[in-house]
């Protein structure tokens, strides 16, 4: 087998090709045997074979084969190619997708005809993010354009697996992280909650996408009661790293350097993560200031908790019994504004498709923000997957209005028709496309922001949640249900599930 070169190669958008050229007359099989140019089976007289030709035969035209590449993570710096007839590996190539000039040439020796297996691989700088299969013939004269759909591969990104209290200075795949909830990001970090069992203490850590995790809040110390039920408040006087704190019932970031946080489901608070800029007062990294400690009528703080990029922070409050959503602002002079946006308020009327979203009576069970704004509302009374757009124009597929709600939920019943529940946990891509599970399915779903089009990214029907071995092709992963997920802005989601003590990563 002859060898070959690897290429370098052009900037991949969704469509990369590949050339190949065949010396067919040096594979030509031979289908006879000769002796000395005798016909050893005639009784006739021998005859002398003419002289062979010696005038060379054209050369044959160099085969054509092309591939189009859907599903690429954006992570990809390198792309893996290899062609094998059954196990054997006939040739193989790679090739930089930050270098790559409009095509590429491999120089091949096969055989037309032949029943080739195609497997490509889609590696960032340091291992396997994506993988792509495909059959291929070789033709005579050209060969079929391939369509190599990638699918992300899932690793184990942090946490051992097992329960105990964190230590610092580890990688986070050697930490542990008990019971992870609440991830969260500011695009290009992730932050978690986690919390040993006995005793109930309470830590906040900072994840970077190389593998560095360090605690930036909670002393590992258990609460008081008082401060757990919120009945008393966190001492904010000293840093958070010194800080007894709670277990959050949610925890949410915001690109301004703001961690905000909803302890004993009544009181609000804001944790720098470095020092902060944006719409509210500026803080030193490690700092931490109560903001809202009780919400309008003595009401309390249900468990969503939102910010959207302005910086206007999204709470709920159970008033009567139903949750209504209000808007959080900083203002000169005072804390802060709080005003209803949408929810009860008394109202009676349920929304529509296409109604404006503003003083609605839609019932929020879940909001998610998008990175340029638009919402993500789980609804109930009437249920529903309620998409509100920051912006006019084409999302998921069908044209929208800016501050209008539009449900997802029928394209997705079509896809998927056996599920009944919206129940799980949502991120948006950078993109706006939509990652999203079906908790009570064991789904993971992801919805392209342009053409609504549908895939499941993993689960399968009736396994529960298993612990993964690192590359596992996350079609194949029976993921159960999340309890957090969350992204960054290179595509990168991070997930936790019945596997408590882990974070998974896939690249999209």
């Amino acid at each position: 087998m002859p060898r070959h070169n690897s290429i370098s190669a052009l900037p991949v958008a969704l469509s990369l090709g590949l050339a190949a050229c065949a010396d067919l007359n040096r594979l030509a099989p031979t289908t006879g045997a000769r002796l000395s140019g005798i016909d050893t089976t005639s009784s006739a007289a021998p005859t002398v074979s003419p002289a062979p030709d010696t005038t060379p035969s054209p050369a044959a035209p160099p085969a054509s084969f092309g591939f189009k590449a859907t599903g690429l993570p954006g992570v990809t710096r390198r792309i893996e190619l290899e062609l094998a007839s059954g196990d054997t590996v006939v040739a193989s190539t790679s090739f930089a997708t930050d270098n790559l000039a409009g095509g590429l040439t491999w120089p091949l020796e096969l055989i037309p005809g032949a029943s080739l297996s195609l497997t490509a691989r889609a590696l960032d700088a340091t291992r396997i993010v994506a993988l792509a299969t495909a059959s291929v013939v070789p033709a005579t004269v050209g060969w079929p354009s391939v369509d190599l759909a990638f699918q992300p591969t899932v690793y184990r990104f942090a946490g051992t697996g097992q329960e105990g209290a964190f230590v610092e200075g580890v990688t986070a795949r050697e930490a542990l992280l008990s019971n992870c909830h609440n991830l969260t990001s500011d695009g290009k970090r992730v932050f978690a909650s986690i919390y040993t069992s006995d005793p109930l203490a309470t830590r906040i850590v900072q994840l970077e996408p190389d593998g560095r995790v360090r605690r930036i809040a909670g002393n590992g110390i258990p609460a008081d009661n008082e401060v757990r039920r919120g009945t008393l408040p966190v001492d904010t006087g000293k840093p958070a790293l010194e800080s007894s704190l709670p277990l959050p019932s949610r925890v949410r970031a915001d690109r301004h350097g703001n961690l905000w946080m909803v302890f004993g489901n009544q009181r609000l608070y804001r944790l720098a993560t470095r020092r902060t800029d944006g719409p509210w007062p500026v803080m030193e990294e490690g700092q931490m200031a109560e903001i809202l400690a009780s919400p309008p009528g003595g009401a309390s703080l249900s468990s969503e908790l939102a910010v959207l990029p302005d910086g206007t922070v999204l709470i709920q409050t159970p008033i009567f019994a139903v949750p209504t959503t209000w808007k959080l602002r900083p203002i000169a002079g005072s804390t802060a504004s709080l005003e209803p946006w949408f929810g009860a308020r008394l109202s009676t009327t349920a929304i529509q498709e296409g109604d404006i979203l503003t003083g609605s009576g839609l019932k929020a069970s879940r909001f998610t923000t998008a990175p340029d704004g638009s919402l993500l509302v789980d609804g109930y009374l009437p249920g529903g997957l309620w998409f509100c757009p920051a912006s006019s124009g084409n999302h998921f597929g069908q044209a929208m209005s800016a501050g209008h709600a539009y449900d997802l939920m029928p394209a997705i019943l079509q896809a998927y028709s056996p599920i009944t529940s919206i129940n799980g946990q949502r991120t948006f891509l950078s993109d706006g496309s939509l990652v999203m599970s079906i908790n009570d399915d064991g789904l993971l779903l992801r919805v392209d922001h342009q053409t609504g089009n549908i895939t499941r990214l993993a689960g399968l029907a009736g396994l529960s949640a298993t612990s993964v071995s690192d590359g596992l092709p996350s079609s194949e992963w029976p993921i159960g249900s999340l309890y957090s997920i969350t992204s960054l802005d290179d595509g990168r989601v991070f997930l936790t599930n019945e596997m408590r003590h882990t974070i998974y990563e896939l690249a999209l």
